[in-house]
């Protein structure tokens, strides 16, 4: 029940995040402190989940699926790799994200995370691609159909991708938010995901 709530509270601060940088604020400033991690023994309070960090479920096929929101747990000290603000396109692949997740081929990895938590291993991953949201949406729409979630949701439009879900099979969470850049004039998508061990 303890790790349910921590995932929950987790999730809320990861998908206001994500929803607040794709939104349509036509502000051009960035908040960087919400990218960086915080400091060993640091601690920070978690904002309040704001009504436009719910999704909805699915209907595909007749079926409808709950979407489950997961995310990655605080950061361990252990084995990080983190970009450092505005260093776009230098951070490397998390070390404990799976050798099969596909980025684009002109993704900029901006923000690189990875650790243990409990004894189960975790990333996160913030990068950007230029790539139109079409050919974003059918890479990880067929990379996940091929993993089976359970307790899958996904949200897509043309502005935004939400896919979420359980592997059950490996016993990892997955979950994946995106969305065109409202500062970006190239249409740049930035996606943010995040993966655990279960």
């Amino acid at each position: 029940m303890k790790h349910n709530k921590c995932y929950l509270v987790i999730s809320a601060v990861v998908l206001t995040f994500a929803l607040s940088a794709c939104s349509n604020n036509n502000n051009a400033s960035t908040n960087t402190a919400a990218t960086e991690p915080p400091a060993a023994g640091a601690v920070t309070a978690a904002p309040a989940a704001s009504p436009e960090a719910t999704t909805s479920p699915v209907v595909e096929g007749g079926a409808t699926a709950a979407p489950q929101v997961t995310a990655a747990p605080e950061a361990s000290t252990a084995a990080e790799n983190s970009a450092e603000p505005g260093s776009s396109g230098t951070a490397e692949r998390p070390e404990y994200l799976p050798e099969d997740f596909p980025l684009p081929e002109d993704s900029k990895i901006e923000t690189s995370n990875s650790g243990l938590s409990e004894d189960k291993k975790y990333a996160m991953l913030i990068y950007t691609t230029e790539q139109d949201m079409a050919a974003v949406t059918k890479l990880y729409k067929d990379y996940f159909k091929a993993k089976n979630l359970s307790d899958a949701g996904q949200t897509i439009d043309d502005k935004n991708l939400i896919i979420q879900g359980v592997d059950e099979q490996n016993k990892q969470s997955w979950s994946l938010i995106g969305g065109v850049m409202a500062s970006s004039e190239h249409k740049v998508i930035e996606l943010t995901l995040t993966w655990m061990e279960m």
